[in-house]
């Protein structure tokens, strides 16, 4: 048994992480008390948290850092390069066989292009579709 120094309760050995700079092995604080205190920190920090993430996933999934992401954004004015529309949630398109970075778009019109496959003919004939039934009237 051991007691945890946040809550003060005696619990057995395998409600605390092993930790090898420790006289017994284990850690100072139970798991449930540094489950409690990493969700309360990530709560406080979630924001930052996620712009890292973001600027990680840039770096590693796209080959881009944060100055080239920005340079980007800032030559098309943060507007969709699709829709031309300012953006939220700006996402970067790249080509899914490739991986190379196309430009930045905003979320609905990069999904548009991923639910069509990214296949131009589908999306011309989605846009022939739409301009055939926009002269019907209902």
């Amino acid at each position: 048994m051991k007691r945890c120094s946040k809550c003060g309760i005696d619990k057995p050995a395998e409600c605390f992480y092993k930790r090898a700079a420790s006289k017994d092995g284990l850690g100072y604080v139970c798991k449930e008390c540094t489950a409690i205190h990493h969700e309360a920190w990530y709560i406080q920090n979630a924001e930052s948290v996620k712009k890292r993430v973001r600027i990680h996933q840039r770096k590693y999934k796209y080959g881009i850092n944060d100055e080239q992401y920005n340079a980007m954004l800032d030559a098309q004015d943060n507007k969709c390069a699709i829709c031309n529309i300012d953006m939220k949630s700006p996402c970067v398109d790249h080509d899914h066989n490739t991986l190379k970075v196309r430009e930045i778009l905003c979320s609905q019109c990069n999904s548009v292009l991923g639910l069509m496959y990214e296949n131009a003919d589908n999306l011309r004939k989605a846009a022939d579709y739409l301009d055939k039934h926009k002269k019907e009237t209902i």
